[in-house]
């Protein structure tokens, strides 16, 4: 058990181990890995442009005196 842990440790302050320069590598040779990069991030992009057109309208509303 302490194997285990010694090596769970080791494996977490390595970042140049041979795992991790084969996934490097992995995600370097995908040739669609920046239509995963735009799939992730699209999601938080329109909920920012909705948040900001939400609270335009909200705050161009209350700046109306006469309603």
């Amino acid at each position: 058990m302490l194997a285990l842990a010694v090596s769970a440790q080791s494996s977490l302050a390595c970042p140049d181990c041979a795992p991790v320069r084969a996934a490097r590598a992995a995600i370097a040779a995908d040739p669609e890995r920046w239509l995963y990069a735009f799939a992730v991030a699209a999601p938080f992009v329109v909920a920012s442009v909705v948040i900001a057109l939400v609270y335009r309208a909200g705050a161009a509303k209350e700046s109306r005196p006469w309603r």
